[in-house]
């Protein structure tokens, strides 16, 4: 009889510890998910669909430095050095705010574009992608067509 109430006892203090862990673990993921939300809404496009937005009338935004812009840059795009702080330069974006936003940076390794596309959500666009292959991939796709 001791045995089974010290059974029911454990099973009732087990369950009272999983429902208060199990809230807390509930609060932690939802507080993640919400900080990964926008990220979840960034789309990441390839070359071409890149090009048929465009075409559509999406704004392509070069996140890089303007040192790095005037280097070279894929044509169309206005340059909003992800790092700049000056109003006026974020200014260049559109008013309309459904304006889809397309961002590209130094390739597959640089976070400027992905920091780009989360400060467009920020200022409150609607439709933001990324290009993760950026300028060097745009580069070698256009010369490996001119070649042809």
């Amino acid at each position: 009889m001791n045995y089974l109430r010290a059974t029911i006892a454990a099973i009732g203090v087990a369950a009272i510890l999983v429902g208060c862990s199990s809230s807390t673990t509930h609060t932690s993921p939802d507080s993640a998910a919400t900080k990964s939300d926008s990220a979840d809404t960034i789309r990441h496009l390839d070359w071409p669909a890149v090009e048929a937005a465009v075409a559509q009338g999406a704004i392509l935004v070069d996140a890089r430095r303007a040192e790095s812009f005037q280097a070279g840059h894929i044509a169309g795009a206005i340059n909003i050095p992800v790092k700049s702080t000056d109003a006026a330069v974020w200014g260049k974006l559109p008013a309309d705010k459904n304006t889809p936003v397309i961002t590209y940076c130094g390739g597959p390794a640089c976070s400027l574009s992905m920091r780009a596309a989360k400060k467009c959500q920020e200022l409150g666009f609607t439709d933001v992608a990324e290009y993760k292959g950026g300028y060097p991939q745009w580069k070698t796709l256009t010369a490996a067509a001119g070649s042809e």
